[in-house]
């Protein structure tokens, strides 16, 4: 079970950065004075995330379906 919480905990961190990060790309974007370079950078750093989030949740519904096995 340990490895469920951790795996959840690292998820939900994962969850606020890219929440947060969503938000700065937004306010960058509404300011009107952003570097395409940096914006670029940030989108892919967020769609990195994303990934990573998707990783999590597969590696946690495999311990479910093993431990329901």
């Amino acid at each position: 079970m340990a490895t469920i919480q951790k795996l959840n905990n690292q998820m939900e961190r994962l969850v606020r950065k890219h929440r947060q990060l969503d938000i700065e790309i937004k306010n960058q974007c509404q300011s009107g004075h952003y570097d395409d370079l940096e914006l670029g950078e940030m989108k892919k750093r967020k769609l990195q995330m994303r990934e990573e989030i998707v990783f999590i949740d597969k590696q946690i519904c495999d311990v479910l379906r093993k431990q329901n096995a």
